[in-house]
């Protein structure tokens, strides 16, 4: 599939094309079954990784009902998976409206507060570790 995307000249939309394939209202496992695939596409390539948070967004905007309170883990999943980069989720933070940008706001958050647990080594990282993960599965 990513010979045939790139001989068509194709691989860096594909992400977009695979996020309206893939994905359903169960988004967050199926960024995680379909890493596989989707990190052939999206490693190291920013404009694939914006293609891909794009095709979320679309996904987000058909199923505001279902998805719009489960952004932040949509977003967290991709960024777990090695699917998006930093960088890309923050400028792709920058250009998005302003629903999305508290989403982003958000996950500016999670990442500041990972990279000082990273800072501080495992025994007080543990903690706050653990409080995020229990703050994001409380939804908040």
């Amino acid at each position: 599939m990513v010979n045939e995307a790139e001989r068509l000249e194709l691989k860096t939309k594909a992400p977009l094309l695979l996020a309206n394939v893939l994905f359903d209202a169960d988004v967050v496992a199926q960024i995680k079954s379909s890493r596989a695939l989707l990190i052939r596409f999206c490693d190291g390539d920013s404009k694939a990784q914006r293609h891909l948070l794009g095709g979320i967004e679309q996904l987000v905007a058909e199923r505001k009902g279902q998805l719009m309170g489960k952004m932040a883990h949509i977003i967290k999943a991709l960024y777990d998976s090695d699917l998006c980069e930093e960088e890309t989720l923050l400028s792709w933070g920058e250009k998005v409206g302003l629903l999305m940008q508290c989403v982003c706001n958000l996950i500016i958050v999670l990442i500041s507060a990972e990279q000082e647990v990273r800072e501080q080594g495992p025994r007080q990282g543990d903690d706050q570790s653990r409080s995020a993960s229990y703050h994001l599965a409380e939804g908040g």
